[in-house]
């Protein structure tokens, strides 16, 4: 009798605990499809009738979710599940890529075992199948989020760590169904709907390698890297031991001989030309060039050591004007500031934070970062302008007929169009290859799919036209600049070339411009009741940032002031009260205009007036800075903006705009969380972005920019019927071994200026 009672217990006692572990399972099981979407989409899949291998490995997947083996609880951990922060647009749920690729693989963390003990992963914590990270994407409809007007501010991006053996149509229906139970409880807290778009398998199978456009623009790397190569190689060794002989040449009448054979080795015509009695050569600074074959001054256009000799020149033409490189250089800082905010603005997961921080005063310099552009607009014009005056205006003017002013005016947009458009249209390769990668790569959404956009509309930049057409059709959004920048070229060349025969018509033109830009963006104001705030300049920009009528201001003050600092000749004798009023006022204005937007809340009369005057009154600031460098009135801040260090960097600006996107895009990809929009992260970041900028800027610069500019320095020459290549004297101001096409390039910064 004792022993059946022993037994009944031991019976009712297994009982018990098998009613109680399948209360708890029954427990887990509905605190998870409360809690957990990925759990909620695998019990979503038990419940199928019929099953895909993938349904069914979802299914065994839910199964050992509740088991709690390791495998199952490791890839659930690696997803994403809703967490706080909706208000502020917290709306990216990722969970971890990187850790699900972990999860797949055996593979224990690198940690020693001396400092105890360690966690050892076995076959058994592998998934049974196959697994990848997927992206979810789907609307919500709450109404607590605060509305911002941003792109893609109510999709929800969701990370899953799945079966590799699902697809993205199937995985939608099923996401959508479970959404659709209202089980999960976000839904309920925020009162929400779930509107499934899609799901994205992110697995890279390199298949993007192989198509025509990555093998085209890897060919042209190849070519250039090759290219380089050689003209390095035929320059160190042919052609800087020719400009070593020519400086020790001293030749008598009875070695002259000797001389014609050593220079002919080197690919030098005329070693009599060369040849020189010591005295002659005490006497000569410069002396008779050496004439060298085109094809050699082409090999030479690719030499490493030429373009790192022009790029890191400090020495510039007498006629230059030095500030230039200081404010390039500073304002492409700034610029890369606002692009860390802009193109990272799809990246934050608290977006109204934005907003938020964007009202406090000491920010302000951070939102007003766009004026970096207006700048460069301003040295674009002045230095266009400044170009012309010293070689029409200057000593060496002679009449013109008009075939010869059109000429003038064509050639020079023609070079200008040969000298920007290879390094141009190599970066907008680059651009849709990483587009590409991105898409494959991140689960970010990306508005930046050059890889859909260019392929359509690449011909618009090829014309410098994209800035005409919506945003929605843009390809490389950034180069609306380069558009914008090349048509006020051409307006203000053809005034440019008007003004040689008249003067003051021309004058007058480019004063309708001006007039123009002030009313066509006071109109546009009135018309779409504009208010410069944040949403509203994301929103409008295509009538306020990316149109040439409101752009084409500060350009045209850049014209004025190279006109007024010609005239001046680095001279200008004012009262010194007149110079203190002069140095109050205008940074003054600059600063008003960095701080004027503090209180949004502002009439729209008066956000016609600013919007229709700020760039004008900016580029006049900026004017003020330029003139008294020039005239030697700037003291200290001269010294800053004329340190000849900042040469080099400047004439890396031009690439360093093309590629600043790029890089950011790229760096961020490889985040495997969101980032926030608060100021130190946004400030470390540019910093960041700033120093690998220039580094990638300067790569291009080597490969393409540089060459690029020699080469259409060749084409001119060539078409002007200067066949001949000159080597000139080792004491020219380039440096031992500059010839007519490195001093060319010595002038980038002035000439190329409004490329930058």
């Amino acid at each position: 009798m004792a022993e059946f009672a022993i037994r009944a217990l031991v019976v009712l006692l297994g009982v018990t605990m098998a009613a109680t572990d399948d209360g708890l399972k029954s427990y887990v099981d509905q605190h998870l499809m409360r809690q957990s979407v990925f759990y909620g989409l695998a019990a979503t899949a038990l419940e199928e009738p019929s099953r895909t291998p993938c349904g069914k490995q979802l299914a065994k997947m839910a199964e050992e979710v509740v088991n709690r083996s390791r495998w199952a609880i490791k890839m659930m951990d690696a997803s994403g599940m809703p967490n706080g922060g909706l208000v502020w647009g917290g709306t990216y749920w990722l969970g971890s890529q990187r850790q699900c690729k972990a999860t797949g693989i055996l593979k224990n963390l690198p940690v020693s075992p001396v400092l105890g003990p360690i966690t050892v992963e076995t076959a058994k914590d592998l998934p049974p199948f196959p697994i990848a990270y997927f992206a979810a994407y789907f609307q919500h409809s709450s109404d607590i989020q605060s509305i911002t007007h941003m792109e893609n501010e109510f999709r929800i991006t969701l990370g899953l760590c799945l079966p590799k053996s699902c697809e993205g149509p199937e995985l939608t229906s099923l996401l959508q169904k479970y959404f659709d139970s209202k089980m999960l409880l976000h839904q309920s807290i925020y009162n929400t709907t779930y509107r499934m778009e899609d799901v994205k398998k992110l697995v890279d199978d390199f298949s993007w390698l192989w198509q025509f456009k990555t093998i085209l623009i890897g060919l042209i790397f190849v070519a250039a890297i090759t290219a380089c190569f050689i003209g390095t190689v035929f320059d160190l060794k042919y052609y800087q031991p020719m400009v070593k002989l020519r400086k020790s040449a001293i030749c008598i009448n009875n070695n002259v001989k000797e001389s014609e054979e050593n220079c002919t080795n080197y690919g030098v015509k005329d070693a009599k030309n060369i040849c020189m009695q010591t005295d002659q050569m005490k006497k000569h600074e410069e002396y008779k060039p050496i004439d060298i074959s085109l094809g050699y001054r082409i090999l030479r256009c690719f030499s490493l050591y030429k373009s790192n000799i022009v790029i890191f020149s400090t020495k510039i033409p007498s006629d230059s004007i030095m500030v230039i490189h200081g404010i390039r250089f500073f304002s492409m800082l700034y610029t890369i500031l606002g692009h860390t905010i802009i193109f990272m603005q799809e990246f934050f997961n608290n977006r109204a934070a934005i907003f938020y921080v964007s009202d406090e005063f000491i920010v302000q310099p951070f939102s007003s970062a766009a004026f970096a552009v207006d700048t460069f607009f301003f040295m674009s014009g002045f230095a266009l302008a400044h170009s012309f005056f010293q070689t029409q205006y200057g000593p060496s003017k002679r009449k013109h007929n008009i075939s010869e002013r059109a000429y003038t005016f064509l050639s020079s947009v023609v070079k200008r169009f040969l000298r920007i458009t290879p390094s141009y249209m190599i970066t907008l390769g680059i651009a849709v290859i990483m587009s590409e990668w991105r898409f494959r790569k991140t689960p970010f959404w990306s508005n930046e799919r050059n890889d859909l956009i260019c392929p359509n509309y690449w011909w618009r930049n090829i014309l410098y036209i994209n800035n005409l057409f919506p945003r929605s059709e843009m390809c490389l959004p950034w180069s609306w600049y380069l558009s914008n920048d090349m048509q006020s070229f051409v307006i203000t060349s053809f005034c440019l070339v008007l003004s040689t025969m008249y003067f003051k018509t021309a004058v007058s033109l480019l004063t309708v411009f001006l007039l123009g830009c002030i009313g066509f963006t006071v109109n546009s104001v009135y018309e779409t009741n504009f208010i410069p705030t944040l949403d509203q300049l994301f929103v409008k920009r295509e009538a306020f940032y990316d149109n040439p009528l409101v752009r084409i201001g500060p350009y045209i003050i850049g014209v004025y002031t190279a006109y007024i600092v010609y005239t001046l000749k680095k001279k200008l004798h004012l009262k010194k009260y007149v110079l203190w009023l002069l140095w109050i006022v205008g940074p003054l204005l600059n600063l008003y205009l960095i701080f004027a937007m503090y209180d949004k809340n502002i009439s729209l009369d008066y956000s016609a007036a600013f919007t229709g005057l700020y760039r004008i009154v900016w580029a006049i600031g900026i004017a003020w800075i330029v003139i008294a460098c020039e005239t030697g009135n700037a003291g200290l801040l001269k010294d800053i903006l004329c340190f000849k260090y900042l040469i080099p960097m400047s004439r890396l600006t031009f690439l360093a705009y093309l590629v600043n996107p790029i890089v950011i895009f790229w760096l961020v990809s490889y985040s495997d969380k969101p980032y926030q929009a608060e100021i130190p992260d946004i400030t470390f970041s540019s910093m960041g972005f700033m120093v690998l900028t220039f580094i990638v800027a300067y790569v291009m610069t080597l490969l393409f920019e540089s060459p690029n500019i020699a080469l259409t320095t060749i084409f001119f020459d060539y078409m002007k019927g200067s066949k001949k290549h000159t080597v000139q004297s080792a004491n020219m101001k380039t440096g031992i071994g500059a010839d007519s096409t490195s001093n060319e390039n010595a002038k980038m910064p002035d000439e190329i200026a409004s490329k930058n």
